[in-house]
């Protein structure tokens, strides 16, 4: 499940990549909810968060951001820091079933587990830490989970009745779980795939191959689905983001030594598909993401972190990570910083990086 990128400077610390395979994929097996909003602390300069040590050797990856803690797994654990900057507080020591875990305003759900293998879900929020209650024999399905701001879970889950996976969503005021209704079609043998839960909306996908496959967005408060795209259209190989108005997906994206790359979009209540960006230039595109304050991308080539909000704009650096002991393979975003994992150059253990959009 996890590739990843390690440069030669320092050997002992993995930073791993969840990514799909084929060119133009920049999927992830974390959600952080929504970037927008949230009592962020913006820093000044690249800055290392971490103000603790971490074993080096460990395959640390999956960062992720809610505007109050940056998350990351270890082999098997769970960390955040603040957005502050403060010692690594250990969410969960155990196994985690593909590192999935979804994290919104100081919230976070994970699945326990082993490789390949969920045994449940797990929600940590300001009532402590709470198992979810599933049927009996139901297990989540290996895949992404999703959570809102007001701390709903959004998960798929695998019936002992057998079958396709059904959506659940898990709400925290009656700590009860659920069937959501208008995200997925089981019934019609299709499988789901979750990218967000943003803003009232759930954005989702399913493999039909017909005119009613493709990526939907369902309302959350009405469990009312429409089409965004259908699967005709091209340019959502790997889908990379959202804002307010919008859905984002690359599909262009190439290997090492690197190509210029498309991003499509579509409008959140479903139009036309449009070009959103054009790079100008050639890239090694890794961990490319969009939020409200536009596009972020790593370049292995030239080993920086980009920045751009429209096509005819020429790309900014964010941050140059020449001096870096590894290149990473992904970042995260929340609404006032850009965060990845770096290591040590003396212990090899990871920094939790940041450095203001």
């Amino acid at each position: 499940m996890f590739n990843s990128f390690l440069t030669s400077r320092i050997p002992r610390l993995v930073i791993a990549a969840t990514l799909t395979a084929g060119c133009g994929s920049a999927a992830s097996s974390v959600d952080a909810g929504r970037t927008t909003g949230g009592a962020c602390s913006p820093v000044s300069g690249a800055t290392n968060l971490l103000q603790s040590t971490l074993p080096a050797g460990d395959a640390y990856g999956n960062v992720a951001a809610d505007g109050r803690y940056v998350y990351f797994t270890g082999g098997s654990a769970l960390y955040r820091v603040p957005t502050s900057g403060g010692p690594a507080e250990t969410v969960y020591a155990g196994g985690l079933a593909g590192g999935f875990f979804a994290a919104a305003d100081g919230t976070v759900a994970w699945v326990p587990g082993t490789s390949g293998q969920a045994t449940g879900l797990t929600v940590k929020d300001a009532s402590g830490v709470r198992p979810v209650t599933l049927p009996s024999g139901a297990v989540p399905t290996w895949g992404k989970i999703l959570m809102d701001t007001a701390g709903d879970v959004f998960f798929e889950l695998d019936l002992p009745s057998g079958g396709r996976s059904h959506t659940w969503r898990w709400n925290p005021e009656a700590n009860a779980a659920g069937e959501m209704p208008g995200v997925g079609m089981p019934d019609a043998g299709a499988g789901t795939n979750l990218y967000w839960a943003d803003r009232g909306q759930v954005i989702w996908s399913n493999n039909i191959d017909d005119p009613t496959g493709g990526i939907y967005a369902t309302d959350i408060s009405t469990g009312t689905p429409h089409q965004l795209v259908d699967n005709s259209v091209t340019g959502f190989g790997g889908m990379v983001g959202l804002d307010a108005s919008n859905v984002y997906g690359a599909g262009s994206i190439c290997p090492g030594p690197g190509c210029a790359f498309t991003i499509s979009g579509v409008a959140r209540g479903g139009g036309a598909p449009f070009v959103a960006y054009q790079s100008e230039t050639a890239y090694w595109t890794n961990g490319l993401r969009a939020d409200d304050s536009g596009f972020y991308w790593i370049d292995w080539s030239t080993q920086a972190i980009y920045h751009a909000r429209a096509t005819g704009v020429p790309a900014t650096v964010v941050v140059s990570l020449t001096s870096s002991p590894i290149i990473p393979a992904q970042l995260a975003l929340d609404a006032c910083n850009v965060y990845w994992l770096d290591s040590d150059p003396m212990s090899g253990g990871p920094r939790v990086m940041a450095i203001w959009k």
